[in-house]
């Protein structure tokens, strides 16, 4: 040890003399006393027999490197796994050279030198944490945090071994600014860590509790968007060519797609059906790529299964849609919901049967485009527009949504679905039938359906003379309405060339049409405004409505004599349909022959009645009692509730 002593003496006292470094002339002697250090170490230094003795030469030793030279050469260092002082002194050298701090560097000076600990995402999604660390580093700094050297210097601490000391000296370190000193700069660092925190925060806890379920689409959903083309996986590249193959064209706004194709490309923990947590995953996903889907689960649709069918659209610009969380938030707006349902009404009363024809296409175009909705809105319009044309619209379930309606809005609603049927210059005897129900079920008049109707009519040939005139009989009280016959000599290709050309000259007429749609869209207690196809703006409450999709294959009975009075009737239903249902009772799944062979006897077609039963159900319930069509389910609960 004495040998040690007067080496350390003779370089920290001699040699150093209160400078930076040693002068050029003494680093060969300097040479000589660190081989000498390393041999007596190599000796004397056994950390098992003598540990004091091994970390204090090696400590001496790094001393004597640092004091060699005033600038000392860069070492090749991980940041991560680097002795902190070597770590200190490679991002000085880094500031001394007005090089930037990249991100690796960045988050080693956060946790290694100022002590700071990473959250708990970093080591649950160790490479997602710092993919984003980087990408959100790069996004606020660039290339990097670039400082200016200050005037406080790098110094490191030696206790001598050698008694003659008395204390610790303060060593300067190859003239090197003291990066410990920049205390605003590990705040900005802690602050981009924490921005990833909180992007990664909703991963992290899914696999605390799903160890093993890193790749599912449940977790791809919690993906920040950034990071999905790198660590969405199969998942995410087998949804993005699906969407691909969809949106090919870019004029191509809306694609209507089964359940059970979402289901392919988006798979849950039941192959039949997505959770309410995982159909908003999928909606978040679709999001993150500019598409949406119509019903939302989001915002209280259906879920995915595979029986119901959605509509994907894109999404308009990022700079024109509103914050996410407060879109879903505040839900759809009070319009929007309004839209909908007359959208619903004007499919069914134009369709009957079957599609609507072109002129009545064009009509139902003309309301998605001019109907005042938040402009984010729009978008969802139409694909709803879309999914009410691909699944032929029905009047279920809209009994809570009409309940809404002032008595002015629910008049305006009913002329409207008039104005559409009758688009083409008639109303077909199953578009009557379709609008008996409507003016049914908005708790109108039935009489004034005909005066509507004749109202249309008179319009229709003031607009255009007709070779003759069109006349809507009064109603009477036996079941079905007689329509006028078409005129002779014309063929319907012609009619519908003319009544087209009708239409569309009313469509131009844009401040009467602009007009009307707003009538039916201001709220009842609104002062009057100027009728303008500009958007005006509302203050409105918004709020989230559940809309419930159900699809069933539909067919007319063939029954039409009236039921009769001294026969007890179930839920409005004649005695037929009342045996049917009572029958239903019987079980809770039918094979379709079965019923068939029940509904035989009782003079009836399955699904004519079946659709009969469904509808006194939505009436009453607000839900169908049968589903299915080769094996038919019973909602025992809808059940008891009309038997009741």
């Amino acid at each position: 040890m004495a040998i040690f002593y007067g080496l350390e003496r003779r370089v920290l006292h001699d040699l150093l003399d209160e400078r930076v470094s040693v002068t050029p002339e003494d680093l060969p002697e300097l040479e000589q006393i660190v081989a000498e250090v390393k041999r007596l170490r190599d000796i004397y230094g056994n950390p098992r027999e003598n540990w004091s003795f091994a970390n204090k030469t090696e400590t001496f030793l790094e001393i004597c490197r640092l004091i060699s030279s005033s600038e000392l050469p860069e070492e090749q260092i991980d940041p991560m796994t680097a002795k902190p002082f070597a770590l200190q002194i490679s991002l000085g050298q880094k500031v001394k050279r007005g090089e930037p701090i990249p991100a690796e560097w960045a988050i080693a000076w956060y946790t290694r030198l100022a002590n700071n600990a990473l959250p708990t995402a970093a080591t649950r999604c160790k490479d997602e944490f710092k993919a984003l660390f980087q990408l959100r580093y790069q996004q606020a700094f660039g290339e990097g945090i670039k400082l200016k050297p200050g005037k406080i210097k790098l110094t490191t601490s030696y206790f001598p071994s050698n008694p003659s000391f008395g204390r610790s000296l303060d060593l300067s370190v190859g003239n090197l600014p003291d990066i410990s000193r920049f205390t605003a700069k590990v705040t900005k660092i802690g602050e981009v860590v924490l921005q990833c925190r909180k992007e990664l925060e909703s991963l992290s806890r899914f696999l605390a509790r799903n160890p093993d379920a890193q790749k599912s689409a449940a977790a791809i959903a919690l993906l920040p968007a950034d990071l999905l083309p790198q660590y969405g996986g199969d998942v995410f590249r087998n949804l993005k060519t699906w969407l691909n193959k969809h949106f090919a064209k870019p004029k191509t706004q809306v694609a209507v797609v089964s359940g059970k194709d979402i289901l392919n490309y988006w798979s849950g923990s039941n192959p039949e059906k997505l959770t309410k947590t995982e159909a908003n995953g999928l909606a978040n996903t679709l999001a993150r790529l500019s598409y949406g889907i119509e019903p939302d689960p989001r915002l209280g649709g259906t879920l995915p299964t595979l029986k119901n069918n959605f509509a994907l659209f894109r999404l308009m610009a990022d700079s024109d849609n509103p914050d996410e969380s407060e879109l879903w938030s505040d839900g759809l707006s009070e319009e929007y919901i309004e839209a909908t349902l007359l959208m619903q009404l004007a499919i069914a009363a134009a369709s009957g049967n079957e599609s609507p024809n072109p002129v009545e296409q064009q009509y139902l175009d003309h309301l998605s485009s001019v109907v005042t909705v938040e402009e984010w809105e729009r978008s969802r319009l139409n694909a709803h527009l879309h999914l009410l044309l691909h699944e032929k619209s029905n009047l279920r379930g809209l009994k809570s949504r009409i309940a809404k309606l002032s008595p002015a809005q629910r008049q305006e609603f009913a002329q409207f679905t008039v104005q559409v049927a009758a688009a083409d210059g008639q109303a077909t005897p199953q578009e009557v039938q379709v609008l008996e129900k409507i003016y049914k079920q908005l708790e109108l008049d039935p009489q004034t359906l005909y005066s509507d109707l004749h109202m249309v009519s008179t319009t229709t040939t003031s607009s255009q003379p007709a070779s003759e005139p069109v006349t809507v009989r009064k109603a009477t009280p036996t079941r079905g309405h007689k329509i006028p016959a078409q005129p002779k000599g014309k063929s319907r290709k012609q009619e519908l060339a003319l009544d087209m050309s009708l239409v569309q000259s009313k469509l131009t007429e844009s401040q009467e049409i602009s007009s009307i749609l707003a009538d039916i869209f201001v709220d009842e207690e609104s002062s009057p405004k100027t009728p303008s196809t500009t958007k005006t703006h509302h203050t409105h409450t918004k709020t989230s409505q559940v809309r419930k999709s159900s699809k069933s294959k539909s067919a007319k009975s063939s029954q039409s004599s009236e039921p009769d009075a001294k026969t007890v009737q179930i839920a409005g239903l004649d005695h037929a349909h009342s045996e049917l249902l009572f029958a239903l009772k019987k079980q809770e799944l039918w094979k379709r022959g079965e019923l068939e062979a029940i509904a035989t006897q009782l003079d009836l077609m399955l699904d004519g009645a079946l659709e009969v039963i469904n509808e006194a159900a939505f009436d009453r319930c607000d839900e169908a009692v049968t589903e299915g069509d080769d094996l038919i389910e019973v909602n025992s609960d809808v059940l008891r509730e009309l038997l009741a």
